[in-house]
């Protein structure tokens, strides 16, 4: 009998159906990943592997981290562990029977060390058995038919480069994040983490932080005229495009004539290449253009591999080996909806000239399309990754873009005026891929010697901006820059960063923890957060590729390294822990106005809105109410009127308003606008619906920190932790009156349109009944609250039961709707529940569901999931 393993189940899947003719049959019941078929007379199974099957890992011993001195990680001894030890129970029990194995993981040093790992089970239960290599770029029938055709062995030094990153990385990520937690005494789930490339990556996101808040605007301004010819108008500048001098600004504005003369024009003709092939991080960096993180692009495309729609996604490769039949691969997708046609197009070319990257390798192609897929079986986010990677595989066949380039210089009153124009004369490759073109900007015809209109003019004041903060995308390339982590890791990273709240958003801005943690390193343990280190380390892993050093040699050079940095460490133990601790409390706003003790930006810990409170707490327990909204900068002052911080608060789009802390101070009239109205709005306090029924305190209106939903909770909290749910839409007023039957609160809500509706909070109250209509009912689902099924794999929102507006029929939705629009169709018979797991194969959330007559089983939310097929 003859044995393949793949990495992953729909790799094992896609392959046996290829080799079988499809005619693999799964074995062991739906949720086996294992597949039997015939070839040529031979039996031959094949097995999915769910990635890495054993992980690195301290033995016990040194597993309670109070017990062991983090000084004793640096030599202890490393092994490795089973993640999921019934699926290596199965590969034994098969492989004890294999007369061959082939080895048919992803080609790189993951894959290959996932291939060791594989062939070292297998021997401790079949020594004799002998062992292949198949290499392949794409789950297609001519490669995997020839993949195994020609097999041949493993890379032990591939597998060994890989090994020894993973063993680094556990090293240095446990004595690191140990000893940062230890001395901040920070346990649980509340552990501070570090590590070779977690850390510096947190820096740059810091370091630019600082950038931005050391960032002095300068002020500046700008003299424009929209000038109309024949009917057609553009807008120039004045050649000075950045005044400095208001009074200069000014004097070139009150120059502008009601007409003015073109004195020259000037066109060009330029050519725009077209973009070279996607390798992992030009990719992931295209895909965040469609506002697709990172995380989320690489694991659809992986997802899209596995399924044998486009090609290995891990790639640095930007140059298309000769051996790509580039005509076959247009052919491949020509019957693809939307890009299909365009494939078409591209084969009557006589020849096809593919552009080329910097980077050039010999393990995988480019990222490129591999067969037709269709809107309808692909769901949204999946669509437009297979859109992006086949424009981008069309776009490297194109022809350049002709563009056209128009300056006009003017004569306005005597002042020195521009206006710009550029538009496409032909599209070339922009045709295939649209994503990077910019509309057009055409000015009307111009010669030497015409006059135009002005029909109006501006004076506009504006300031310089500071650096902007890296988006995920610019992150990746800086990354990759400075040798950061690899093409596979790197958005894992990233997404660390955001799982340890080091960091969230994007544009990415790091919390006052990942501040600390990071500048507290940088001053005190420098190299863990530079990337000189970690790039050497990449060196280091080449070497072992090419033989010229070995896993041992470069592990204990990094123990090394690490020795001298802990020593520096213990040294500055207590400041360290000082450092990150104050840190951590959150941002000096000023002086309490009680006590003189800082006032620190905090958040609450239930609704996540932030206020000042004095660092002095719980012996002086003075509180400040803060804007929910924009980024607070301490002016470093008090107000001289009433002695309060007074602070800067910079809204989106530039606004920016300084104030004091205290909406009742004789400073705030000065300050108007919408926009202040709201932040008055805010710093007045939070809405009081009622009295707690519990302890009759106030029953404030808050928000949940991560679903934003709105509930009422008892300003009493911790001490009282009632809460009671809220409508989601419309005006909540506060009725001012408890409710006679139940004691809650009542309210108003007014819904658009104008109905209104008047109820307490109990909707298990006698009084309900009362109250009916289809509105009411969405109220009242409301209340109680849809049942929560798990996590929505593409924002992060929550999905939950919901119904439809017509049919009535039940389905999961995502709370990010309308911007996010995942949905799962559920059963309509039964009751479901949620697991609090999620589906190996897929990752959607796993249900629980109960009907009559049947048992309760678990199910994928995903009815399309290979786990649900029968």
């Amino acid at each position: 009998m003859k044995l393949i393993v793949t990495e992953k189940n729909q790799t094992a899947r896609r392959i046996a159906d290829i080799l079988s003719g499809g005619k693999a049959k799964r074995e062991g019941g739906p949720k086996s990943t294992l597949y039997t078929f015939n070839e040529n007379g031979e039996d031959v199974k094949c097995i999915g592997m769910r990635g890495h099957i054993l992980e690195v890992d301290f033995p016990e011993e040194y597993q309670k981290w109070r017990q062991v001195e983090v000084g004793e990680l640096l030599d202890a001894k490393i092994v490795k562990i089973p993640i999921d030890k019934a699926l290596v129970t199965t590969l034994k029990k098969v492989a004890r029977k294999a007369d061959s194995v082939v080895i048919a993981t992803d080609y790189d040093r993951e894959g290959e060390l996932i291939g060791f790992d594989i062939m070292k089970l297998i021997k401790e239960v079949n020594p004799g058995v002998t062992f292949s290599r198949a290499l392949f770029s794409a789950l297609t029938e001519t490669q995997i038919e020839e993949a195994f055709a020609n097999t041949g062995c493993l890379q032990e030094n591939l597998a060994r480069a890989g090994e020894t990153r993973q063993d680094i990385d556990l090293i240095w990520g446990a004595v690191l994040t140990r000893f940062i937690s230890l001395a901040t005494k920070r346990g649980g789930k509340k552990f501070l983490s570090a590590g070779r490339v977690q850390s510096p990556t947190l820096t740059l996101l810091v370091n630019r932080e600082q950038e931005i808040k050391a960032f002095v605007p300068e002020d500046f301004w700008v003299v424009s005229a929209v000038c109309e010819r024949d009917g057609d108008r553009f807008t120039a500048r004045h050649k000075t495009e950045r005044f400095t001098r208001e009074e200069d600004a000014r004097s070139a504005f009150d120059h502008i004539a009601e007409e003015g003369k073109v004195t020259s024009v000037k066109t060009r003709e330029r050519k725009v290449k077209p973009p070279a092939p996607f390798n992992t991080t030009s990719f992931l960096a295209a895909a965040s253009t469609l506002k697709i993180t990172p995380a989320q692009a690489m694991r659809i495309a992986e997802g899209l591999y596995t399924k044998g729609i486009i090609s290995y996604p891990r790639v640095d490769n930007t140059v298309y080996p000769e051996s790509l039949d580039l005509r076959e691969v247009l052919r491949s997708f020509s019957g693809a909806d939307v890009v299909g046609s365009l494939a078409g197009e591209l084969l009557k070319k006589k020849s096809l000239s593919p552009t080329r990257g910097k980077k050039r390798a010999t393990d995988h192609p480019p990222i490129y399309p591999t067969r037709a897929a269709t809107k309808g079986k692909l769901k949204g986010p999946e669509w437009r990754i297979y859109e992006l990677v086949a424009r981008r595989f069309m776009a490297t066949l194109s022809e350049p873009a002709l563009a056209r380039s128009t300056v006009v210089d003017l004569d306005i009153g005597g002042e020195p005026f521009i206006a710009r124009g550029d538009v496409i004369l032909d599209e070339g490759f922009l045709r295939f891929y649209p994503y990077s073109r910019k509309k057009d900007d055409e000015l009307p015809g111009l010669g030497e010697g015409d006059m135009v209109r002005v029909a109006d003019r501006e004076i506009e004041g504006k300031q310089t901006q500071p650096p902007a903060r890296y988006t995920q995308s610019k992150l990746i390339m800086k990354m990759e820059e400075l040798s950061l982590g690899t093409k596979s890791t790197r958005h894992n990273i990233i997404q660390g960063l955001a799982d340890r709240e080091y960091a969230s958003g994007n544009p990415l801005k790091p919390s006052d923890t990942g501040i600390a943690v990071a500048s507290t390193l940088e001053r005190h343990a420098t190299l863990v957060t530079t990337p000189e280190m970690t790039a050497q380390l990449e060196q280091d892993m080449d070497s072992i590729v090419e033989g010229r050093q070995s896993l041992e040699g470069v592990v204990d050079t990094s123990r090394e390294i690490l020795k001298g940095i802990l020593e520096t460490m213990e040294e500055s133990k207590e400041e360290i822990s000082r450092e990150i601790r104050e840190g951590m409390r959150g941002a000096v706003l000023g002086a309490c106005p009680d006590c003189g003790k800082d006032m620190i930006l905090r958040k609450a810990s239930r609704s996540g809105n932030r206020f000042a409170g004095c660092s002095g707490f719980p012996d002086c327990k003075r509180t400040l109410q803060l804007p929910q909204r924009g980024e607070i900068t301490a002016l470093g002052e008090s107000c001289p009127e009433c002695g309060n911080p007074r602070i800067r608060l910079e809204l989106e789009g530039g606004k920016r308003f300084e104030f004091c802390l205290n909406p009742e101070c004789p400073t705030w009239p000065s300050v108007t606008g919408e926009a202040m109205a709201k932040i008055l709005g805010e710093l007045q306090g939070p809405t009081v619906l009622g009295a707690c029924p519990d302890c009759g305190k106030d029953m404030i209106l808050r928000k949940a920190s991560r679903s934003g939903n709105r509930f009422a909770g008892c300003s009493g909290f911790p001490g009282c932790k009632r809460t009671l749910q809220l409508p989601q839409r419309g005006e909540i007023t506060a009725l001012g009156e408890s409710c006679p039957e139940c004691g809650n609160p009542r309210i108003r809500l007014e819904l658009e349109g104008g109905k209104r509706f008047e109820f307490c909070l109990n909707p298990e109250c006698p009084t309900w009944p009362s109250v009916t209509g289809e509105a009411m009912a969405k109220i009242l689902e409301e209340l109680q609250g849809p049942t929560v099924l798990g996590a929505c794999l593409d924002c992060g929102g929550k999905i939950r039961v919901r119904k439809g507006k017509k049919s009535g029929n039940r389905f999961a939705g995502c709370d990010g709707y309308p911007k996010c629009r995942v949905s799962y169709r559920l059963p309509q018979e039964g009751e479901i529940k949620q697991s609090g797991e999620s589906c190996d194969e897929c990752g959607a959330p796993i249900i629980l569901l109960d009907q009559k007559g049947r048992k309760p089983r678990k199910m994928c939310i995903n009815r399309e999931c290979e786990t649900n097929s029968e």
